[in-house]
């Protein structure tokens, strides 16, 4: 029922309340109208309600602030159920990891990389490698 068993989002300890992390999606295929639709539930991993669940469209959101959770990995269960008689449910986990702001912004030493590319070059072949560094 769901598209994934298992998803995973990086944040940093800084993200906004309210921003969207992820979706999580489920789908009835077997089902039509009322009984094919889906509603998300947060059922376990929240109990410090960091999280809020969208129910119609299975966004995670922040809910309150992260700044004290830096390096902590949030674990959130998550069960969709369809609205037929009997319903049928699935269950998904949704791993969230709270990390450090990145001040160091990586610099290339060029500012303009120039290359020409044979057109007989087969798709997916490296051609030119370009380093940036970390400063800081």
């Amino acid at each position: 029922m769901f598209e994934t068993s298992h998803y995973f989002t990086p944040v940093t300890k800084s993200v906004k309340v309210g921003t969207k992390l992820i979706r999580v999606v489920a789908h009835d295929g077997k089902d039509f109208g009322l009984n094919s639709e889906v509603e998300y539930t947060i059922t376990g991993g929240n109990s410090s309600s960091k999280f809020k669940l969208d129910k119609q469209s299975g966004w995670v959101t922040v809910a309150s602030s992260l700044t004290s959770d830096m390096n902590k990995v949030f674990l959130i269960d998550i069960t969709a159920k369809d609205k037929g008689n009997p319903p049928l449910s699935a269950r998904a986990t949704v791993r969230v990891a709270v990390t450090e702001e990145n001040h160091h912004t990586p610099e290339f030493s060029q500012s303009q990389i120039t290359a020409t590319i044979p057109e007989s070059l087969a798709v997916g072949t490296a051609y030119k490698n370009a380093v940036c560094q970390r400063q800081g």
